[in-house]
């Protein structure tokens, strides 16, 4: 997105992000995403004097706002952790965290709005986390910061549960925020055959859980 503005009829100015591609969130509302992300930051990293200025990236996604941030902030940022938000290594960038601030998005006179999400408490598997957490364990990181298998594991078990470390991003931050489908089991995981690709990873678990 690139930031533009327009007049009001009194001479008002408003500020937007307009995507260049074709989207529901064509453009967004400057004054409303910058007024989560200061915040959020004011709460997350108190100690410096002007917290955005940590922000690498911000994306857009449904249901939440993924902000990276340098790897050397994680431990602060997860001190001050609320519910529903979480923070793992950047799969594409070993030198950045990505920080999950559940948002919710909508439109009001053609423009779109965005404001925090309320979160549903009680949906975190911790039978799922434990295991999302032992998968990373057992690989380590390349270059680019994804995960790299450098010795197969003995047990059968633990090569089942390896793949885990391999789902999209996207989905594990959804476990580990407690937004997977409510049926959806380890057993479901580690002993169906998962598909490579990202994008058939989240049709391939809507399957298991229908």
């Amino acid at each position: 997105m690139t930031p533009s503005y327009s007049r009001g009829a009194r001479g008002e100015v408003y500020r937007y992000y307009v995507s260049s591609a074709a989207s529901r969130l064509d453009r967004v509302s400057g004054r409303a995403i910058e007024g989560q992300l200061a915040s959020a930051f004011a709460r997350l990293l108190p100690g410096l004097a002007d917290p955005l200025e940590a922000i690498v990236r911000v994306q857009l996604a449904e249901g939440e706002l993924i902000v990276s941030v340098p790897t050397k902030l994680a431990r602060t940022l997860k001190r001050q952790l609320a519910q529903g938000e979480t923070a793992a290594p950047c799969p594409t960038d070993s030198g950045l965290h990505e920080l999950c601030l559940p948002a919710s998005f909508g439109a009001r006179h053609a423009r779109a709005t965005i404001r925090p999400a309320a979160v549903s408490a009680g949906r975190r598997d911790p039978v799922l986390i434990k295991a999302l957490r032992s998968a990373h364990a057992l690989v380590e990181q390349g270059r680019t910061g994804a995960p790299l298998i450098t010795m197969v594991p003995a047990g059968r078990y633990e090569r089942r549960l390896l793949r885990l470390a391999f789902l999209s991003p996207q989905i594990q931050r959804a476990i580990l925020a407690g937004r997977q489908p409510a049926a959806l089991k380890l057993e479901d995981l580690v002993r169906n055959s998962m598909p490579a690709n990202w994008e058939a990873q989240q049709a391939w678990i809507d399957r298991l859980t229908c």
